[in-house]
């Protein structure tokens, strides 16, 4: 996880270096169900770990952070595209589970 955190890290650097020295901080992190990307994200960006971030985005669901305390976290969102993949093959599995009880 620390190499993926490296990695995310080194990047944020050569952004901010073709940025004229400008520290960016994304908004939100697109990635899917990998607890390491999960985790080297939140560490690498919020300084957190998957634990600590997941209590700090619950704060925010609950309205218990200001609008700056809100600003300066990186949200970790799961990619789309996978969460439809997954409950896809989930309701298959449902579909095919009934089909063989009948």
């Amino acid at each position: 996880m620390e190499i993926i955190a490296y990695l995310v890290q080194l990047f944020l650097r050569d952004v901010h270096t073709v940025n004229n020295d400008v520290t960016v901080k994304p908004q939100y992190i697109v990635t899917d169900f990998s607890f390491a990307i999960l985790n080297a994200c939140a560490q690498a960006v919020n300084t957190m770990t998957v634990s600590s971030y997941l209590k700090v985005a619950l704060k925010v669901l609950q309205r218990k952070k200001t609008t700056e305390e809100i600003r300066s976290v990186t949200f970790l969102c799961l990619c789309m595209a996978h969460m439809i993949h997954c409950m896809s093959w989930k309701l298959n599995r449902l579909a095919l589970g009934k089909k063989h009880k009948q």
